[in-house]
């Protein structure tokens, strides 16, 4: 039986009375590199946020790194997120610490090595991403791409076993954008990371995606390969890959209680 990292099983997640997930049930492997994809509003930053145990679910199990994560709270959930990487849209650097002292920030707070020690790791990781010459800068001295892939190392700095990556390439030039599609595809492959990513960019995103998670409407419309996704015939994988103006998503807001067709090209 495959192993998972991480399973949800009939998992909703409502605000007010509108539902924004409705019956989620999926499984990540170990060592794959999985693209949470769909239009905006479908409900991807809340499936991230469920998977981090950011938020809670209303109704369902969630299973991450084998444990329960509505029953890990506090300090629990805190241990758990010590396994973790993530990799945020901003990047989400503190602007008054040098890069080095950004990679070596989740260091110090989650081990207690001298920090000599912590300079050499933060340093390893800095080179890995390309940037071991920028140690000494502060962010606001770096392009947006150069801050992602600072980012990118602060994400695997503690060798996570997991690495979360929202809209990473937003907003990036065509050259940074390569240098990051190659950058997890490397870091999954050597350093045998599982890697999830919340996309908008078909072409990038599937071009080292495995697996493929497409949402509509709080609703899972498809859940497989990576090569069935783009061949995938369902009318609302058709207008996403082709960026068409018509289609199942409208430009109108949905109702308060619609919660979305049916799987069609489920796997």
């Amino acid at each position: 039986m495959t192993m998972s990292l991480i399973k949800f099983e009939q998992v909703s997640f409502k605000r007010s009375d509108r539902y924004i997930l409705k019956d989620i049930s999926l499984t990540i492997e170990p060592g794959v590199i999985t693209a949470i994809m769909g239009a905006s509003g479908s409900g991807k930053s809340t499936l991230l946020n469920l998977m981090v145990g950011r938020l809670t679910a209303d109704n369902g199990r969630i299973t991450l790194l084998d444990q329960e994560l509505n029953s890990r709270i506090g300090s629990g959930i805190y241990q758990l997120w010590r396994r973790m990487g993530f990799l945020f849209q901003s990047a989400a650097l503190f602007n008054d610490l040098t890069v080095l002292e950004n990679v070596m920030f989740p260091i110090d707070e989650h081990t207690t090595l001298p920090e000599i020690m912590q300079e050499i790791v933060a340093i390893m990781k800095l080179e890995a991403v390309g940037l071991r010459a920028a140690a000494s800068y502060y962010p606001h001295q770096l392009s947006g791409g150069m801050q992602r892939r600072v980012a990118l190392a602060r994400a695997i700095a503690l060798d996570p076993e997991i690495v979360f990556y929202d809209e990473p390439f937003a907003g990036q030039d065509p050259i940074s954008m390569g240098v990051l599609v190659r950058l997890i595809k490397q870091f999954n492959q050597d350093l045998g990371i599982t890697s999830i990513l919340v996309s908008h960019d078909v072409g990038e995103t599937l071009a080292i995606a495995d697996k493929v998670i497409f949402l509509h409407e709080g609703k899972i419309r498809f859940d497989g390969t990576a090569h069935d996704f783009v061949r995938c015939q369902d009318p609302g994988v058709v207008q996403f890959v082709q960026a068409l103006a018509d289609g199942p998503v409208k430009f109108n807001m949905p109702s308060a209680h619609t919660i979305g067709e049916q799987l069609i090209c489920l796997k």
